[in-house]
């Protein structure tokens, strides 16, 4: 989910410095961020019922997590300082963005191998529809 967030924060970037960190952590991250996914898909035929639904229960408590902490970027705060000082992404676009890497990084790859966190429980805060 951080690579789509870090590419468009580098995007949004109106400081050459603060583009090109996260640019380039955007490119070391690219790698990391398909490994869990290949791992999984290598494993998964091994897993039994009672471990798909750990991992989904799990990755359904994660995502509340991070739900609740986004919540914050809504309220004028420190990010709102950081863009302005730093030329980073602004809060309201982070937090579009953030929820549409979330749905196509995270939700639609978690529901293609059949274990959809939202069986669990629906996700309160997540605009975007299954």
């Amino acid at each position: 989910m951080s690579i789509p967030i870090l590419r468009s924060s580098a995007q949004h970037s109106t400081h050459p410095l603060t583009k090109a960190i996260l640019s380039r952590i955007a490119l070391d991250e690219a790698m990391h961020g398909q490994f869990g996914w290949f791992f999984l898909d290598w494993c998964l035929e091994a897993f039994d019922e009672k471990e798909r639904l750990f991992l989904k229960t799990a990755a359904r408590d994660e995502i509340g997590k991070l739900l609740q902490a986004w919540e914050g970027f809504a309220e004028p705060s420190a990010a709102d300082i950081a863009q302005d000082r730093l030329g980073w992404m602004n809060p309201e676009t982070y937090y579009k963005v953030a929820h549409e890497a979330l749905d196509e990084a995270v939700l639609k790859p978690f529901a293609k191998r059949g274990m959809d966190p939202r069986d669990i429980e629906p996700l309160e805060g997540h605009p975007i529809a299954a």
